[in-house]
């Protein structure tokens, strides 16, 4: 079938990922999971990726190289930032952080975009880096896409996971911090969906009388 994704990817003369068994190639140990798993979402894909390489002689930049779909990508640079591990507040100019990354966008037509991003040498071999990663993958293959199928009781569910997440982490005040950020945004979403429904409730009232 020729679909809107196919022909974004025949026009930049890549494959298309949907065709590739990632459980069945050769990934970096440490971004398998990730890579596996966010092909899994409908609306990111992976071209080309490496963990990050800090060795005496093998000094490789984490990257990541995304085909995104366009209606999503402000969802995607906010899980982006969210990879980052967390800094040491810099008082002096110019405020750099202890972790950054680099995005760009290589090419796109009105349904798809290329992305790269690459991040600074520092997050090769940092757990938390890869951590945030599979975060980012199981967040958006969970309560994002229970969001977007309307499904209500799906994403009570994952607020309930959050919410043990937080305790389980207490000592950690990072992890607490990133569950409580999700926690927020999966009320809103609830929120969201409840005050859809009454719209859609009030629209058949007013239909009806």
């Amino acid at each position: 079938m020729i679909d809107n994704l196919t022909i974004f990817c025949n026009k930049i003369n890549m494959p298309d990922p949907r065709n590739t068994n990632f459980e069945g190639i050769e990934l970096d140990s440490k971004i398998k999971d990730f890579v596996i798993n966010i092909n899994k979402s409908n609306w990111i894909y992976t071209l080309f990726s490496c963990q990050g390489h800090n060795e005496e002689n093998n000094i490789t930049k984490p990257y990541f190289v995304f085909i995104v779909d366009n209606d999503r990508i402000k969802e995607f640079l906010f899980m982006i930032y969210e990879t980052l591990p967390p800094s040491t507040y810099n008082p002096k100019m110019p405020f750099a952080g202890d972790f950054e990354f680099q995005i760009s966008k290589q090419c796109n037509d009105n349904y798809y975009s290329m992305v790269a991003v690459h991040w600074d040498i520092k997050c090769a071999n940092n757990e938390t880096f890869y951590n945030n990663l599979n975060t980012m993958a199981y967040t958006i293959n969970n309560f994002l896409k229970a969001n977007n199928n309307n499904d209500k009781e799906h994403l009570q569910k994952q607020l309930n996971i959050m919410q043990r997440l937080q305790e389980a982490y207490s000592d950690n005040p990072h992890r607490k911090y990133q569950y409580s950020v999700e926690e927020k945004f999966i009320k809103e979403m609830i929120q969201q969906h409840e005050q859809k429904n009454n719209d859609s409730t009030y629209t058949e009232t007013e239909i009806i009388k």
